[in-house]
């Protein structure tokens, strides 16, 4: 494809304290074969090296756009930088992501040729000095509402980095759950909603670098706050578009999960609260039974025989420091 004549294409990369990886990441998107692109960086209130290093790369390559804003988190960064974007197409990036030097060349032909409104594409995880291709699904198309019920049921990932979209989509306006933990689940529901049509590529499109200190892997209260926002935002949304009933069965497999992740973080009172749904929703679907621990098929069982008993039996457990 002729760039000259080809699709602009907005990378939005937030960044907050990223000295130590941000670099590597500028570099992967200012090498990318495909050339017709801009490069938002929005510096997030980054209180190390980090402003530093992106003067020094505008510098470098009149493609790049800083923005500085105080500190906001990931939603609010993330909305600035779509406001700034002026390409057809935006592909999100993490500071410590590494895009392979084709990627976005070979998400704009699969976009163009097909019309789609997003591109989903394989990565490789990397962590302990390895790596490995993360599982994909290969189809022709399917409908956003589709491909967001593969995500519900594991087949695919929230992560925006994964959707190669067009700018187009927040033309209606976005959601914004001033958020970090769940952002993605909240900007992926709202994208793929919209779409019409999404594809896929087998071809990876980055390096996502695993790290015990990253957003996604903090389990302390300020998680366990914004996962009760965007699980509560995620029901709320699902039943104000009219898609409760279409969505029932994810919806169930959602709950249970959530349930799963609250025994987790240890939260007993709010698991209790949500054993009358949860044992509803594994009478409906009794092929989620499969998915509880040894230790979760007791919980609920006792809660079948009495709520108090079940109650004794989580607390219990969480006493002894066995959930």
């Amino acid at each position: 494809m002729n760039d000259t004549l080809s699709p602009l294409v907005s990378i939005i990369i937030c960044v907050y304290n990223g000295e130590k990886y941000l670099e590597r990441c500028l570099q992967s998107a200012m090498s990318q074969s495909y050339k017709n692109i801009e490069i938002i960086v929005v510096n997030d209130g980054s209180m190390d090296n980090t402003p530093v290093i992106i003067e020094n790369y505008v510098k470098l390559d009149c493609r790049i756009i800083v923005i500085n804003k105080q500190n906001g988190g990931t939603s609010e960064a993330r909305r600035i930088g779509v406001n700034r974007a002026r390409g057809k197409y935006i592909q999100y990036l993490d500071c410590d992501d590494v895009l392979m030097s084709n990627a976005i060349g070979c998400l704009v032909n699969r976009a163009e040729e097909t019309q789609a409104d997003v591109v989903v594409a394989p990565f490789f995880f990397c962590e302990d000095g390895g790596r490995k291709e993360s599982d994909s699904m290969e189809f022709e198309q399917m409908s956003g509402i589709e491909y967001l019920k593969c995500i519900l049921c594991s087949r695919a990932y929230w992560a925006m980095w994964t959707k190669f979209h067009l700018r187009s989509l927040y033309d209606e306006g976005i959601e914004r759950l001033g958020i970090s933990f769940g952002e993605d689940v909240a900007l992926s529901t709202q994208i793929l909603v919209r779409s019409g049509k999404v594809v896929s590529i087998n071809t990876p499109i980055l390096d996502y670098y695993v790290y015990s200190s990253s957003v996604s892997h903090d389990l302390g209260e300020r998680a366990y706050l914004d996962f009760n926002v965007y699980v509560r935002w995620f029901d709320d949304y699902i039943e104000r578009n009219g898609l409760h009933e279409e969505f029932a069965r994810e919806l169930a497999l959602f709950h249970i999960k959530n349930t799963q992740a609250r025994l987790h973080w240890k939260k007993v009172k709010d698991v209790n609260k949500e054993m009358n749904r949860l044992m509803i929703e594994l009478g409906d679907y009794p092929e989620f039974w499969k998915l509880l621990s040894r230790r979760e098929k007791k919980i609920v069982t006792t809660y079948r025989l009495s709520s108090l008993l079940g109650y004794w039996r989580l607390y219990y457990y969480n006493w002894k420091n066995k959930l």
